[in-house]
């Protein structure tokens, strides 16, 4: 059974990779960030940060990694709490999105207990790559032979 929250249907998409270079995202990921009511990231460089908060204008952007230098040993509580957040949040506000950086430890822990708190409260959740591999780029080869005969 999916949730359902004030007519919004909640949620989770798990945005895995790299997003240095918004050129690269798929569009799945595009989509997923520009529908968001609110992104989280941990990990991010201040330019990816900030590349959010012009592209996701209606979004609220959550730095998770914000002050865990000072947490010690109550991380694993921390990462939990946060992560059913996240959850009771795509629950009220419809869609949410944690971007999730390839190096970052935080999100990594996170996406775990968001995948079995969202599965108990039936928020649905996707994985998105960031970005698609190189090989699976569709290349079209007669516009490469129009170009070599100098027509378009």
């Amino acid at each position: 059974m999916r949730a359902r929250h004030n007519n919004r249907i909640p949620r989770i998409s798990i945005i895995r990779g790299e997003l240095d270079y918004a050129s690269t995202l798929n569009i799945e990921a595009w989509r997923a960030l520009f529908q968001a009511k609110i992104i989280f990231h941990s990990g991010c460089s201040a330019e990816v940060a900030h590349w959010l908060t012009d592209f996701a204008k209606a979004a609220e952007i959550v730095d998770l990694g914000l002050g865990f230098d000072r947490m010690g040993p109550h991380q694993p509580y921390f990462h939990r709490t946060m992560a059913t957040d996240i959850v009771f949040d795509a629950y009220l506000q419809g869609e949410v999105v944690l971007v999730e950086p390839e190096k970052s430890g935080v999100t990594t822990l996170i996406t775990a207990f968001i995948m079995e708190t969202a599965d108990m409260m039936g928020v649905p959740v996707r994985i998105i790559p960031a970005s698609l591999p190189s090989t699976s780029v569709p290349t079209d080869s007669r516009s490469n032979d129009r170009q070599d005969r100098g027509r378009f």
